[in-house]
């Protein structure tokens, strides 16, 4: 007789009961009928560490759940593969892991029925599994931290050939600030990465997929501009053509230090760019860095959804009279209502300052993603705020001031799968 697998995953598991039925720490009462027997690899455990096995059941739809069996796992194992005996489930059953002692450990799982034993009630469920640095693989809000940065291979489920794909890549750092002079223009606010929502890409079931998730830049000071965001890309996708078969989301770029006119001293060094919508620049005044060019697509699989990128806003020019504030910085994807409304309030040009001696544009504001808002442009004088969330920009530096750090990359797959 055929086998189907039903249940399946692997998680980071610690004290907290989990179950592998839901595959979370949110306990399970099934009553989707069927002869069910779970494998459950522990060869991860050093000689420190215990975990236990429930195996639940009710006697009756709507009695209390029991455990049927405990069994007790503890130290390296000479056999990792721990093969639990079939049962007969029906009215609201469970099987669960928890550690006892020692260290959290990373453990696979699976759960098996004979095809055709399984209840007319099994639906199908869907799984959304993220890529997140300084995190790891998180599956339905379980985080697997074994590999916080990644690059990560993950295995294509059992059964599963077609996946949505969400993501973006590195944003870009805010420019610098004008610096060395009574005359300081702001910089430019950092540009969003590539974001698409919505690729519909296929896979063959239980090949691996290698997902690296691009890193934000750093913003920069002292006169410099800020690096290009990483490149995010999933690898290993079924190509619709012969060339590939690999979804590549760019990183924001950058340009080259754009200075105002001598007369007025430094301008404000250029933030990241990205193609899509034009950004504004400084008000009236000696112009700092602008936005530019950036995050494109690349994806040889078949695909469809929602792109976007944007410029990061203008650094506001310094005055020609040092006792004079400077230009405010612009707003990234001015005049776009729609993202004005996304952006919401806190983020936005910085204002331009004096000192009375000094004369500073205010920073740019770094571009947003659609997975995150781009950071304030400083005030004259003041750093730039990192972009919050994924792919946005930093915002640019203040004049004299160093500009904010551009949001990382994220990727995210989300496919259905019965049981």
């Amino acid at each position: 007789m055929a086998l189907t697998q039903t249940h399946g995953g692997s998680a980071t598991i610690g004290s907290t009961e989990f179950s592998i039925v839901s595959a979370s720490t949110t306990l399970a009462s099934n009553t989707v009928s069927g002869i069910y027997q779970a494998f459950i690899d522990f060869s991860t455990l050093t000689a420190t560490e215990s975990y236990e096995i429930l195996i639940k059941e009710k006697a009756t739809v709507g009695a209390t759940q029991r455990v049927i069996q405990h069994i007790a796992i503890s130290g390296v194992q000479s056999e990792p593969l721990y093969v639990i005996p079939a049962f007969a489930l029906l009215s609201g059953w469970d099987i669960t892991l928890r550690k006892t002692a020692g260290t959290d450990r990373s453990i696979v799982w699976s759960i098996r029925a004979p095809e055709g034993s399984v209840g007319p009630s099994m639906v199908p469920k869907q799984y959304v599994v993220e890529f997140i640095r300084g995190t790891g693989i998180v599956t339905n809000g379980v985080a697997d931290v074994t590999s916080p940065n990644g690059p990560w291979s993950w295995i294509v489920p059992e059964g599963v050939a077609e996946l949505t794909i969400d993501g973006c890549g590195g944003g870009a750092g805010g420019g610098s600030g004008g610096t060395g002079n009574i005359y300081n223009g702001g910089g430019g606010g950092g540009g969003s990465a590539m974001s698409i929502i919505g690729a519909r890409a296929s896979a063959n079931p239980l090949s691996t997929l290698t997902v690296t998730v691009g890193v934000g830049s750093n913003g920069a000071g002292g006169g410099a501009f800020a690096g290009s965001g990483g490149n995010t890309t999933i690898t290993g996708l079924l190509p619709l053509t012969a060339i590939d078969g690999s979804l590549l989301l760019y990183g924001a770029a950058t340009v080259g230090p754009v200075t105002g006119a001598a007369t007025l001293g430094s301008g404000g060094v250029s933030g990241g760019v990205s193609g899509g919508v034009q950004a504004t620049v400084g008000a009236a005044g000696a112009i700092g860095g602008g936005g530019g060019v950036g995050g494109e697509l690349a994806f040889t699989a078949a695909f469809d959804g929602v792109t976007w990128s944007a410029s990061g806003g203008g650094g506001g020019g310094s005055n020609s009279v040092a006792s004079v504030a400077g230009s405010n910085g612009g707003n990234a994807s001015q005049g776009n209502r729609w993202a004005q409304a996304f952006m919401g309030t806190g983020a936005g040009g910085g204002t331009g300052s004096t000192t009375g001696t000094n004369s500073y544009g205010g920073g740019g504001c770094g571009a947003f993603s659609l997975f995150g808002k781009g950071g304030k442009g400083g005030n004259g004088g003041v750093n730039g705020a990192a972009a919050t969330g994924y792919g946005s920009g930093g915002g640019g530096a203040g004049g004299s001031a160093v500009g904010g750090k551009g949001g990382d990359g994220y990727a995210r797959i989300s496919y259905w799968k019965a049981g």
